[in-house]
C-alpha cells in the first residue's frame, strides 16, 4: 500500500472510549458521540488516545492492516480525532506592553518593555507582523479582551493575555488567529468550572455572574500591592524569556511553551502552570 507521501504529522484530539459490552463501544469527542463495532478501530484508538501529536507512518504502523488503513484513517480524520498539524513557525522581532493600570504601566515601562500603551489608547495602535503583545488587565472584563482581538485579527502578530480573576493573577496561552488552541475565553470558562467545584469559592463565581448580568459594564479590579506587581512580573518574565527564546525552525504546534497557561494566588504567590493542549473544549 503506498499511503505515505510525506510522513505528516497530526493533532490527535480529546475523546474518549467506554465498553457497551464485548463487541461495542461508544466514541465520545468534544463535538459528536457514536457507537463502534470494529476491533481494529477500537484498539488504534486506546493506543493513541494519550498522544498530542502522531506520524503518518507511526499511525499505519499501529493499525498494522493493509486492507483497513485507508478505512481507519479516513474515520479518524472524518471525526475530527486527527487534524492534520500546521507548518506554523514564528520569528519575533518585537514586544509591546498594553495595560490599564498604572502601577503595572509604570513598573514595566522602568524595567521591561520599551513600548507601552495603555488599553484606552489601544485604537491608535498599529500591531506590527510579529509582534507580541503582552496585555495585563486590572481591572477586567472579557469585554476588552474582545475588543483586543478584533483589533488584533488582521494581522500577523501574537498575544500573550494576563488578568486578575477569583483573586488570582492567570496568564493565557498565546494566541494568534492562525493557531487553533484554546483561547482567553476557553480558558476562562476552565476557570470558572473549576471554582463552582470547589465548593468553599463557588460563591466568587454566582456573585460575579449576578453583577454582569445586572450591568455587563462591571470591571473586577483587584487593589495591588507593590509585591504583587513585583511577582507578576517575575512570572511575565519568565514566559517572555522562554517565548523569545524559542528557536523561529520550531513549528509551534509542537512546543509547549505557545500552550502554557499559569495561576499565581496573589494570598500564597504560589505559582501553578497548565497546558491548554490538555483542555476538552468545543
Amino acid at each position: 500500500m503506498n499511503i505515505i507521501h510525506d510522513d505528516l504529522t497530526y493533532n490527535v484530539t480529546s475523546f474518549t472510549v467506554y465498553s457497551l459490552d464485548k463487541k461495542t463501544w461508544v466514541l465520545q469527542t468534544t463535538k459528536s458521540i457514536s457507537i463502534i463495532d470494529n476491533i481494529i478501530l477500537i484498539n488504534v484508538l486506546n493506543k493513541i488516545k494519550d498522544h498530542k501529536h502522531i506520524t503518518l507512518s507511526r499511525l499505519i504502523h499501529i493499525i498494522n492492516n493493509d486492507i483497513l488503513s485507508s478505512k481507519i484513517i479516513s474515520y479518524l480524520k472524518d471525526n475530527g480525532i486527527i487534524r492534520p498539524l500546521k507548518n506554523l513557525n514564528f520569528n519575533l522581532k518585537s514586544s509591546i506592553l498594553i495595560t490599564n493600570n498604572n502601577n503595572i504601566l509604570d513598573f514595566f515601562r522602568s524595567h521591561f518593555f520599551k513600548q507601552t500603551v495603555l488599553l484606552d489608547q489601544v485604537d491608535e495602535q498599529e500591531f506590527k507582523s510579529n509582534q507580541l503583545i503582552v496585555a495585563v488587565l486590572n481591572p477586567y472584563n472579557p469585554k476588552m479582551v474582545r475588543k483586543l482581538y478584533k483589533k488584533f485579527e488582521n494581522t500577523h502578530s501574537y498575544l500573550l493575555v494576563g488578568f486578575i480573576y477569583n483573586f488570582k493573577f492567570y496568564l493565557d496561552n498565546i494566541y494568534n488567529s492562525e493557531l487553533e488552541f484554546p483561547d482567553h475565553f476557553d480558558h476562562l470558562k476552565y476557570i470558572q468550572s473549576g471554582i463552582y467545584s470547589d465548593q468553599t469559592n463557588y460563591t466568587y463565581q454566582d456573585l460575579v455572574n449576578i453583577i454582569f448580568e445586572k450591568d455587563p459594564n462591571f470591571n473586577l479590579e483587584f487593589s495591588l500591592s507593590w509585591i504583587d506587581v513585583v511577582m507578576i512580573s517575575k512570572i511575565l518574565l519568565q514566559r517572555l524569556i522562554e517565548i523569545f527564546d524559542l528557536d523561529n525552525n520550531v513549528n509551534l504546534y509542537l512546543n509547549d511553551i505557545i500552550v502554557k497557561i499559569e495561576e499565581l494566588d496573589l494570598k500564597t504567590y504560589k505559582v501553578i502552570a497548565d497546558s491548554a493542549n490538555y483542555w476538552e473544549v468545543g
